[in-house]
């Protein structure tokens, strides 16, 4: 089974070698933070996380849910952020269930 990225994906996976993005990289770590593709997997391949979304992971198990359905959870610990250009906002793309 092979992985097919979009080309997002590529880019983003590029990007992480040039300097200015490790620097980026750097300067986030000192906050805790750090930096990751946000994604989809759908059949055989990792897709790009549509706006919307987030990648949930609960019991050891991730799915990808609307944000709207996330927020009407309690005990959800936000993880991971993008920015999104359509709003010109950061938003949710990742969270976790409080064990």
């Amino acid at each position: 089974m092979s992985i097919d990225f979009a080309e997002t994906i590529r880019t983003a996976q590029e990007a992480v070698t040039r300097p200015e993005v490790q620097q980026m990289i750097k300067e986030l770590g000192a906050y805790g933070l750090a930096v990751n593709i946000p994604h989809a997997h759908n059949a055989d391949k990792l897709v790009q996380l549509d706006d919307g979304y987030v990648a949930s992971e609960h019991d050891l198990r991730v799915s990808f849910r609307p944000i709207s359905e996330i927020r009407q959870e309690k005990d959800i610990i936000d993880v991971g952020w993008r920015y999104n250009p359509k709003s010109d906002r950061v938003e949710l793309c990742q969270c976790c269930a409080q064990c």
